[in-house]
């Protein structure tokens, strides 16, 4: 009886401790989000400041010729399509209703072609469906219009990325040195792993970003399509969201098409259009520019889009990947964890015998953290 009422007060704890940092996520994302996006910021440019400091011999300067090299390179992404903005800004709300029109006709040539009367469950899905559509045109317009809290955000981040390349290895030091000396080693191993994951993860989601807004807006400039810049670099960013990122992009251009063409080719050139990218991108472009950097299973991903969207919105949406493969990582060197990092892997449906092949043992149960005593077979782990 006392060892069940340890473990269910060890199991409230727990559930208490996970509440706990949900909150602070939740009232804390004004501060947590701009400290998140610096610090995968910092291991992006990273290499470039290493290379500066090189070069110069003075980490200071070399943080801010980083910054403008940086800076550079996000202004000629911007005139690129610079000479649209204006246009784009005006048009935001008649660019909506399009769409949303365009959701319309497809909705009224489904009732003519199947002869399907409009049912209550109909009407709701049209009128949210239309809601969904207008909604992030309307963000886009509010934050190109009232930009203050969007340059604050900013601001913030690149302020911390800055102190956070110019104190990175204090910060990776104070982390080695809070183990153990026996373990130090694998706290390096540990750093040193998500450093290069995410470095090759956000070089490689920043290149595959740049091919697809290439291609998407010059495959809807061919097609005849209005502001094909703008479509295809929104199509491009909306790929950072795994499974469904693709689709939404390939949603807004069709449905303009749709409401504004004269005829039905250009809807349907505009769907040839995507699915062409798409396998392109699915099959040749992406495995070789990301490749196997983050090696989290579909399930886990979807799941974890949805959370972190839960909680930080848009911001925890692109930071949901990198994140949980940070914690796969993790996973994968604390003995007892291994078979969550399993679990979490994109070879999951492979590795299904590994659960009963390697562990099967007291040490590798999740239940045992939760009891007064453990197994004593158990490899230390970092502490």
């Amino acid at each position: 009886m006392e060892q069940q009422s340890s473990f269910i007060s060890r199991v409230a704890g727990a559930l208490v401790i996970i509440m706990i940092l949900g909150y602070i996520l939740i009232i804390g994302k004004a501060i947590l989000i701009p400290l998140t996006f610096s610090i995968l910021f910092s291991f992006l440019l990273r290499p470039p400041t290493a290379f500066f400091e090189r070069l110069i011999r003075n980490q200071v300067l070399a943080i801010l010729l980083t910054f403008l090299l940086f800076s550079a390179v996000l202004a000629g992404m911007i005139a690129a399509f610079a000479y649209q903005l204006v246009d784009i800004v005006q048009a935001l709300p008649s660019i909506g209703k399009k769409v949303t029109q365009g959701l319309d006709q497809i909705f009224l040539w489904l009732k003519e072609n199947f002869a399907i009367s409009p049912p209550s469950w109909s009407e709701w899905v049209q009128e949210n469906a239309s809601t969904l559509i207008e909604t992030p045109f309307s963000i886009v317009s509010q934050s190109l219009s009232s930009s203050t809290a969007v340059i604050a955000g900013l601001g913030l981040t690149l302020i911390f990325t800055f102190f956070f390349l110019l104190y990175r290895t204090s910060f990776k030091n104070f982390i080695i040195y809070q183990f153990n000396k026996s373990h130090q080693d694998q706290a390096k191993s540990v750093i040193l792993e998500i450093q290069d994951m995410l470095q090759s993860y956000l070089q490689g989601l920043g290149t595959v970003i740049l091919i697809l807004a290439v291609l998407n807006s010059t495959g809807l400039w061919l097609i005849g399509i209005a502001y094909p810049v703008f479509w295809g670099v929104l199509a491009a960013f909306l790929a950072v969201i795994p499974y469904i990122g693709t689709m939404l992009g390939c949603l807004f251009p069709f449905l303009y098409a749709l409401a504004t063409a004269t005829s039905l080719w250009q809807p349907v050139a505009v769907i040839i259009l995507y699915q062409a990218i798409q396998q392109i991108e699915g099959n040749f472009i992406t495995p070789r520019i990301v490749g196997s950097s983050v090696q989290i299973n579909p399930l886990v991903a979807m799941i974890s889009l949805f959370v972190f969207g839960m909680i930080w919105g848009i911001a925890g949406i692109i930071l949901s990947i990198p994140a949980m493969a940070v914690i796969k990582i993790i996973f994968d060197e604390f003995d007892g964890l291994k078979p969550l990092g399993v679990l979490l892997g994109s070879k999951v449906h492979q590795d299904e015998h590994v659960f009963a092949d390697e562990f099967d043992e007291d040490r590798y149960r999740l239940i045992n953290y939760f009891s007064d005593t453990q197994s004593r077979n158990q490899k230390p782990g970092p502490p």
